[in-house]
């Protein structure tokens, strides 16, 4: 009884740990090890600033989003959260009520980059807005993407880590998830399904 009540602790020990950090792991087709993890980030559209332009996203304004030139250069911050944290849906008359004050973030991301369409282009429907380098800092490390978004799912390289993460190579998918809304700001949520490869 003894040694069958230590196996079951031992099971619920590392079941604990597993789910502390949203991850999968499975062998990929080239036989090398994957692991993903996944997170949803909040962003808050009061922390965009342009280097040569009015912030369009607070509040939302639609002429001045059009006025936005290919080539101007932004940052942005926003609340990183567990994979599955945020529902879809939302726009920019109707936005998500989740937005980057609501509780449980887990993580800070900025992102910084520069613009690939004139804002007139994007307006009409041209993808992706932006390219743009990423950091998810996390209390374990830190995680460093690069790539196209906005608009669209979007495959991104990622370019490095600290801490936990130092040494991780892969690429990261980047899926829209709506737009949320904070105080009389407006942006987008997404979600982020990194895929971390190691040999076996």
């Amino acid at each position: 009884m003894t040694k069958i009540r230590l196996l079951l602790l031992a099971i619920i020990s590392v079941a604990a740990v597993l789910s502390a950090e949203p991850q999968i792991q499975s062998a990929g087709a080239n036989g090398k090890h994957v692991r993903t993890l996944i997170f949803d980030v909040a962003i808050d559209g009061r922390t965009w600033r342009f280097d040569n332009h009015p912030n369009p996203f607070s509040p939302f304004d639609v002429n001045v989003l059009g006025a936005v030139r290919r080539g101007n250069s932004f940052i942005v911050q926003g609340k990183v959260y567990p994979g599955g944290t945020i529902p879809s849906g939302g726009d920019f008359v109707h936005p998500n009520s989740f937005g980057p004050d609501s509780p449980g973030s887990i993580g800070q991301w900025i992102c910084r980059g520069v613009m690939n369409f004139d804002g007139s282009q994007i307006l009409a429907g041209q993808v992706p807005h932006a390219i743009t380098t990423q950091i998810f800092l996390l209390s374990e490390g830190a995680l460093w993407t690069d790539g196209p978004e906005g608009g669209i799912s979007v495959i991104r390289a990622v370019t490095g880590g600290t801490g936990q993460y130092s040494g991780e190579r892969g690429q990261v998918r980047q899926d829209p998830l709506g737009v949320n809304a904070a105080g009389d700001s407006r942006h987008f949520n997404s979600r982020f399904i990194f895929s971390f490869e190691k040999d076996n």
